[in-house]
């Protein structure tokens, strides 16, 4: 693999804050969040198809997994400025990529299991405004809905490790062997 060129000295990297990544990764929710939130909307008022409301979480895997791999940045990355590479300062094998965004195959499989209960739940099919949607998925069974906040709890405390770590890696850059930098 070639060694990417990041300044006149490429043995001393200048990795990326805390800051960047958090407005990179808002960025990449900006870019996202319209068709989301649609095809979500849609899913569950109107087209009530259990295989079309993974769709949404299926994009945010491709997304992330093709950008990084190809580019080594999602938009949002590109926008602030910052890529992802190997500690070595390579591009990303295919490995790193999946196991860089693992929290993404994690939602992917909770979205299974919870969505294909929403949308077996009796009433579902009846439902006509955003609010029953709502209140339906207020009473879908407590450990379901658990295990999304304990997801999303473990990604958190993942991305604030970077605050601890050399190099600003996160958890799941150092499974990864990867570092983030400024471009």
């Amino acid at each position: 693999m070639e060694q990417i060129k990041l300044n006149d000295n490429p043995q001393e990297p200048v990795y990326a804050a805390f800051g960047h990544r958090l407005g990179a990764a808002f960025l990449d929710a900006l870019i996202l969040s319209p068709l989301h939130f649609g095809l979500t909307y849609c899913c569950l008022l109107y087209v009530k198809s259990y295989l079309l409301s993974l769709v949404p979480v299926t994009i945010g895997i491709i997304y992330k997994c093709y950008m990084e791999k190809k580019y080594g940045a999602t938009f949002g990355k590109k926008i602030i400025g910052i890529k992802v590479v190997t500690e070595d300062l390579q591009a990303l094998p295919d490995k790193a990529v999946y196991i860089r965004n693992y929290s993404y195959f994690v939602s992917f499989v909770l979205a299974l299991f919870t969505h294909y209960i929403l949308y077996s739940t009796p009433g579902f099919e009846s439902v006509t405004t955003y609010m029953e949607a709502i209140k339906i998925q207020n009473d879908m069974p407590i450990v379901l809905k658990m295990i999304g906040y304990i997801s999303g709890l473990l990604f958190f405390v993942d991305c604030l490790l970077m605050l601890n770590f050399s190099k600003n890696q996160t958890l799941h850059d150092r499974w990864a062997k990867t570092v983030v930098i400024k471009n």
